[in-house]
C-alpha cells in the first residue's frame, strides 16, 4: 500500500493494488483522490532543488539507504549549511539503533539549524538519543543547558519534564519552593555535549 501511494498514485488505486484479493468486505476511508506523493513520482518536481528534493536524490543514489547515504548528506550539509539532511541521517541513525552516530548527527544538525523552535527540537532529539543510549544522566546535563538558552515557558516546562524524567533526582527544599530556575541550572553538561571544541 505504501509503496504504491509513494509512487504518486491516489490512495483508491493504492488499496486496490495492494489487495492480495477481492473482497466485497473491503473498506477504505478516506478521500479516494488524495494523492500526496505525486511531486515524488514526476521527473521534473517544481521543488527541484529544494533540501527535501535534495536529500530524496541522495538517498534514492544509495538504493533508498539512509545509513549508506550518510557521507553524501553530511557533505551536502556542509555545502549548503541546511540542517535538515542531517536530522533526517540522525533519525534513521536513531531507528536503526546507532546512537553514538545520531547524537552527533543531531548535535551537528543543531549547530547548523538557524531556526530557534529547530534547534529546540534538535536539542530535545539530542537528549532523547542519549537516554535510549542508556546515558539519561548525560541528557538530563544538556537539557538544563537547554534552559539557559530557551527562555519560553512552555519550552522552560518541556526541559523541566524531561529532565525529572531522565534524573529523576529530588531537588532541595528551596528549588522546588523558587521560581527561578537559576538554581538548577549550576549543572555541568559532561564535554563533548556542547558542540564547542
Amino acid at each position: 500500500f505504501a509503496t504504491m501511494l509513494l509512487s504518486g498514485r491516489n490512495l483508491a488505486e493504492s488499496y486496490y493494488a495492494s489487495q492480495p484479493v477481492l473482497s466485497w468486505m473491503g473498506v477504505l476511508a478516506g478521500d479516494p483522490l488524495y494523492r500526496p506523493y505525486l511531486c515524488l513520482s514526476e521527473q521534473d518536481s517544481p521543488s527541484e532543488g529544494a533540501p527535501w528534493a535534495d536529500y530524496r536524490k541522495i538517498v534514492l543514489s544509495h538504493e533508498g539507504n539512509v545509513l549508506k547515504s550518510a557521507s553524501d548528506l553530511v557533505a551536502k550539509a556542509r555545502a549548503t549549511g541546511e540542517s535538515l539532511y542531517l536530522e533526517a541521517l540522525g533519525a534513521a541513525q536513531y531507528d536503526a539503533g546507532v546512537f553514538p552516530a545520531a547524537q552527533a548527527s543531531f548535535r551537528d544538525a543543531g549547530i547548523l539549524a538557524k531556526d530557534p523552535v529547530v534547534q529546540f527540537r534538535l536539542l530535545l532529539e539530542q537528549a532523547r538519543t542519549l537516554e535510549k543510549w542508556g546515558r539519561p544522566l548525560d541528557g538530563a546535563a544538556l537539557l538544563r543547558q537547554g534552559l539557559v538558552r530557551f527562555t519560553a515557558v512552555r519550552q522552560r516546562e518541556l526541559l523541566l519534564e524531561w529532565i525529572r524524567r531522565m534524573d529523576p533526582i529530588k531537588p532541595s527544599k528551596s528549588a522546588q519552593n523558587s521560581t527561578d530556575l537559576h538554581e538548577i541550572e549550576h549543572w555541568e553538561v559532561p564535554s563533548g555535549l556542547t558542540g564547542r571544541s
